[in-house]
């Protein structure tokens, strides 16, 4: 006992001098409820009345941390459930501790053995943990109450080391000293192995130092300890997903968070929160199953339809292996139209107030399946809610494209201009369309411009030419096509000598092709036609040597060359003979 209480002797030294409040005092200290102790079936119930007073008045005189409830006062509170304080177990004391105010209840029970003696078994709990302390069985003579007292509170110094220990490791938990807090917990589960609530701290720890297999560990030792614990299922599903490496794996994780929700079923912003972070950790899939149980209990959810919406999206994106729409396989497809529903029902019930990234989404995926109406569709009703999303206009423009809508896509290009000049592509886009068009001048002056303005890189532009000579000139075997579009391209002021190089092999192969077809007559009047032109062809390719050293095509350079010299003896030839 001496031990004990030296602390409390200390402070009681440094505060002799100072006017105490005790009543105020007493206030301050966490209060313990302490019921008599129950016997036995036909044991007398004195020995557990004097130990539960011995207890009181022990921790009332001496202790400096807690203060034990009054016998009057806990007489007065049972009397309110028309209850005798006789016949409190240990049970009804933790349920009547919230309406007295209780942090602790101290309560037990007792056998009687031969000689007078009785054998007490006793338990500390903590009414805010609803964790308990088991107090080593002891045995004591039938008036001993004071070593029986002394027994227990020799053991409540644990609980109380126990409660320093907890409340240091939240404490370091709190300023994030990992390693320090992690020591406390430790020394708090020491003495208290069954502590849920230091185990559970002890695992969120764990997960900040990103020891995740080890706090995996320990969330499933608090789940095995109680079933409900919420935010352990929530946690270890988290962890769980983050440290998955097979489905099986993601199965485990995903029946965390679903054990999760049926403890927290209507809970939408929670369901939103663990489904994100399922997505986040790699499972879209995952996060749709859960947003899709909570929708069927509140299916007019718009919040859990936004998300819905963009799980399905996700998961569409991430199965989709890059074919074309007629390729797309099943699941991409299906995800994709589940999107599709999704946005439309938040779009219905949202309208204008629809976010732009969502109707860019629904957009995205009418496009991805094919159905450039239903993108169509959708973004003329866009345009007229979201008349200033410069977003909005953009894919609504691709899709007008796509469709080949070529005058509409470029009116709403130019809507965008008006909301945004500085769009990103947008001169590259216009000059596309101009150029589909055939409007050739129109599509240099206006890539000319946006390089001009520093709308629009050089290269950048000049590969919108060097694109369309090749699809729609080199491919098809139009040589004059090709040249036209190149040599504008070069012509754009600041294009590098890498661009410039790149052009000039395409330039001078199809000059070339161009040259050989004309020649063929090997008259006066073909000869003088092309003799520039093979010439031309010489200078082009010795301008590609650049671009054929880096590509791995200066073979192809030396064979035109060559080539190219041939053709220009042999029209000299015919000019000299005067086409004879």
């Amino acid at each position: 006992m001496v031990g004990r209480f030296v602390a409390a002797v200390a402070l009681a030294t440094l505060i002799v001098d100072a006017p105490v409040d005790l009543a105020a005092q007493d206030a301050a200290r966490p209060r313990i409820l302490i019921p008599y102790f129950t016997p036995a079936e036909e044991v007398s119930d004195r020995f557990g009345k004097e130990i539960s007073k011995k207890l009181q008045e022990i921790i009332n005189r001496t202790h400096p941390l807690y203060v034990a409830i009054p016998e009057r006062e806990i007489k007065d509170a049972v009397k309110n459930f028309d209850l005798n304080i006789e016949d409190l177990t240990c049970v009804q004391a933790r349920q009547l501790s919230s309406h007295i105010d209780a942090a602790i209840v101290m309560c037990g029970s007792y056998t009687e053995e031969a000689g007078k003696r009785y054998a007490f078994v006793s338990e500390i709990w903590d009414m805010k943990t609803s964790e308990k302390l088991d107090i080593t069985p002891h045995t004591v003579a039938e008036k001993d109450y004071e070593q029986a007292a002394d027994h227990i509170l020799g053991e409540f110094d644990t609980y109380v080391e126990i409660v320093r220990s907890r409340q240091f490791c939240a404490e370091s938990q709190a300023s994030q000293q990992w390693e320090n807090a992690l020591r406390q917990c430790d020394n708090a589960l020491r003495l208290n192995p069954t502590a849920n609530s230091v185990r559970y701290r002890r695992a969120r720890i764990l997960m900040e130092m990103n020891r995740l297999p080890e706090a995996l560990e320990e969330l499933e030792t608090v789940i095995a300890a109680d079933a409900v614990h919420a935010e352990a299922y929530e946690s270890a599903g988290y962890v769980a997903t983050q440290i998955a490496e097979t489905e099986e794996d993601k199965l485990v994780a995903r029946g965390y968070l679903e054990k999760y929700l049926e403890l927290n079923p209507m809970n939408a912003g929670t369901r939103m929160t663990v489904a994100w972070g399922l997505a986040q950790a790699g499972d879209p899939v995952g996060a749709m199953g859960l947003i899709s149980a909570g929708l069927e209990l509140d299916a007019e959810n718009v919040d859990l339809w936004e998300q819905y919406g963009n799980f399905a999206f996700n998961a569409a994106e991430q199965a989709n292996t890059g074919g074309a729409a007629a390729e797309l396989n099943p699941e991409t497809e299906r995800h994709y139209r589940e999107a599709i529903d999704a946005y439309g029902r938040l779009y219905d019930a949202r309208g204008a107030e629809t976010q732009v990234g969502r109707l860019r989404n629904v957009m995205a995926a009418y496009l991805q399946l094919g159905d450039v109406d239903g993108a169509l569709e959708l973004g003329a009703r866009a345009t007229e809610t979201h008349a200033e999303e410069p977003d909005i206009w953009s894919i609504y423009a691709q899709g007008l494209f796509d469709s080949g809508h070529l005058d509409e896509s470029l009116e709403a290009l130019n809507q965008l201009e008006a909301i945004n000049p500085n769009y990103q592509n947008l001169a590259v886009r216009k000059a596309t369309i101009l150029l589909v068009q055939d409007q050739l001048e129109d599509a240099v002056a206006l890539l000319t411009r946006a390089v001009a303005t520093g709308r629009t890189d050089a290269d950048a532009a000049g590969n919108i030419l060097y694109n369309d000579a090749a699809l729609n000139g080199y491919q098809k075997n139009d040589w004059t096509y090709t040249i036209t579009r190149l040599v504008p391209a070069k012509q754009i002021e600041g294009v590098s000598s890498g661009f410039v190089s790149k052009a000039d092999f395409l330039h001078g192969y199809s000059l070339y092709e161009s040259a050989v077809r004309r020649q063929e007559p090997s008259t006066l009047a073909s000869a003088n036609a092309t003799l520039p032109d093979f010439r031309r062809v010489i200078t082009l390719m010795d301008g590609a040597a650049e671009y054929a050293a880096s590509s791995g095509r200066t073979a192809n350079v030396n064979e035109i060359v060559a080539a190219a010299t041939q053709y220009v003896d042999i029209q000299e030839a015919i000019i000299r003979r005067g086409g004879v």
